[in-house]
């Protein structure tokens, strides 16, 4: 199998386009509505906002691994979210069942980046000798 010849983007870049990409999802809904909008609907801006920090946090090289194991978690929380209108989609469609179906999954999706991301430094770690303890 031969190897990519184009490097990945780096995953503080990857947090920053995925918070701006959840912050548009959560203005969306009160922007789109004539009729005021649950304060729920605003949830994925705020995990958008939480990630947009860490990738600018992990822009530095000393908080990088912790930071990025942290937008993990929220990956992992944002995953989680697809649970519920998993469920009520096979009942009924609607704006708010699809923003969470497109929240949870944008969560998934930037979970599974940074697996990969995490496991691709470990390798390189180790190809260079250097502990991949921690």
């Amino acid at each position: 199998m031969p190897k990519p010849t184009s490097k990945p983007m780096p995953m503080p870049i990857v947090t920053l386009i995925t918070g701006a990409i959840l912050i548009v999802f959560g203005l969306l809904p009160g922007f789109l509505s004539a009729e005021r909008v649950h304060f729920t609907a605003y949830l994925p801006a705020v995990f958008g906002a939480i990630l947009v920090v860490l990738g600018v946090l992990a822009a530095k090289e000393s908080l990088r691994k912790h930071v990025m194991h942290a937008a993990a978690v929220v990956a992992l929380i944002l995953t989680a979210s697809l649970v519920r209108p998993l469920v009520v989609i096979l009942r009924t469609v609607d704006q708010a069942v699809a923003m969470q179906l497109l929240t949870g999954l944008m969560g998934l999706v930037y979970l599974i980046l940074c697996v990969r991301s995490f496991v691709s430094v470990r390798l390189a770690r180790k190809a260079e000798g250097g502990s991949d303890a921690g």
